[in-house]
């Protein structure tokens, strides 16, 4: 599967029904908590209409690539938030995580999110280090890296020096980016 669009309503709808997570994966997105019922509904229409999911006796039937995500954040027992700046712009991927899934979600802008399931090898850190490198480029000023669980939770923030990227809280024991995303994931 390379990725589905879901609209924050339908991602508010599919997290509702995975209300065990070990993640409050509505906080994570930074979803709207307070017009859940309005948006509860709305996605399901949403989902409806483009038939990936079907309504019967027995409740809601989530299908394909939907019903995939579903079982993505219900099993998901950290999030990882990575955000890069520029002086114009943010760009923020998370990766929810268990020890079977990963699925990163991106916004899209306009309330949308792409969904997109990832390999469980190699190493996260690996894969963080490719997305990083692939999404760097001259105009980045700083990498915000975090990770959070069910009870704790961690991060660096990073900014650009002459050579590589220095951990703002110390700066005097620099450190690899790809060490970074080691301390970071582990």
């Amino acid at each position: 599967m390379s990725g589905t669009a879901l609209t924050f309503a339908e991602l508010q709808f599919v997290i509702s029904l995975v209300p065990d997570s070990p993640i409050d994966v509505v906080a994570q997105l930074e979803l709207d908590p307070e017009h859940a019922s309005a948006l509860l509904a709305s996605g399901l229409a949403s989902l409806l209409v483009r038939e990936a999911c079907d309504v019967g006796q027995d409740g809601v039937e989530l299908r394909g690539d939907v019903a995939e995500i579903t079982e993505s954040f219900g099993a998901a027992v950290e999030c990882y938030r990575i955000s890069i700046t520029t002086e114009t712009d943010m760009k923020v991927w998370q990766i929810f995580a268990s020890n079977s899934r990963r699925m990163l979600v991106t916004p899209l802008g306009y309330g949308v999110f792409q969904c997109m399931p990832m390999q469980i090898e190699p190493r996260l850190d690996l894969q963080l280090g490719d997305l990083l490198e692939a999404s760097l480029d001259d105009d980045s000023h700083s990498i915000i890296l975090e990770k959070m669980g069910r009870d704790s939770s961690t991060g660096v923030i990073l900014e650009r020096s002459a050579s590589d990227w220095i951990d703002r809280d110390h700066a005097d024991a620099p450190l690899s980016l790809r060490d970074h995303l080691i301390s970071v994931t582990m």
